[in-house]
């Protein structure tokens, strides 16, 4: 919209200082359920909310920026640290009641599959995930590629067939397998060509994997995805005694 020379960028800044969406254009799905105002784990963070106009430039101590010219040390302003809490906080809020809204109207795989129907199977989720990253994906293999002779079988050992197939399949075959990774991003709902909330899907999906292990995606560099590390004293629930 910048380059458009829709929105004035300095204008902008200014007014959106206190949060708000001064152009009235609607956010991505993704951007109303974030509450991640600001990044966490970046070397360097450029912030403007809670700035009244100002631009905050702040680094992490291994980052030296003391030779960068126009730079002044200063605290971050009281008022853009509670603007960040109440942020969180209503975004929190935000995206509990859209992921409910969604379980709700997904209930079985019949919604499910009235959510997916319009899935043309064109992986653009899958490209553009930027947590999806396996040298060779079971999606892009034989799987889910199917000619017409094996739709021929399929139909006459059913007796009919719903094209297209396995659109479900692929779906939470990825939410099995990014599930736990998932930030919410929604850059695979950018790409839908078909605007199915495919990222709105993987959050509802992928919520309770998170709470029941404690995990935060991109909480920590450090913390290790949870599937790949054992801890003596978990999931003991499913521990019946008999294994």
């Amino acid at each position: 919209m910048v380059k458009e020379n829709k929105v004035d960028a300095r204008k902008w800044v200014s007014q959106a200082a206190d949060g708000k969406n001064p152009t009235g254009v609607d956010l991505r799905r993704a951007c109303t359920v974030c509450a991640y105002p600001e990044a966490g784990n970046a070397d360097i963070v450029l912030g403007w909310l809670g700035m009244g106009g100002s631009l905050l430039v702040a680094a992490k101590d291994s980052v030296d920026l003391s030779g960068v010219a126009g730079l002044e040390s200063a605290s971050v302003p009281d008022a853009r640290v509670k603007l960040l809490e109440n942020l969180t906080q209503e975004k929190a809020q935000a995206k509990a009641k859209a992921v409910a809204e969604f379980n709700s109207s997904v209930s079985s795989m019949d919604n499910l599959a009235e959510v997916l129907a319009t899935c043309i199977k064109c992986q653009n989720c899958r490209q553009a995930c930027p947590i999806c990253f396996c040298r060779e994906c079971v999606s892009a293999g034989p799987i889910f590629d199917h000619n017409g002779d094996k739709y021929m079988e399929y139909a006459k050992r059913k007796g009919a067939i719903e094209l297209p197939t396995d659109t479900a399949l692929f779906h939470l075959t990825r939410v099995n397998h990014m599930g736990l990774s998932c930030v919410g991003c929604g850059q695979c709902e950018n790409a839908c060509p078909m605007d199915i909330p495919v990222g709105l899907m993987f959050q509802a999906l992928s919520q309770p994997n998170q709470d029941r292990f404690e995990y935060e995606p991109g909480r920590s560099l450090e913390e290790p995805i949870p599937i790949t590390v054992y801890k003596e004293h978990e999931l003991e629930e499913l521990n019946t005694g008999k294994h």
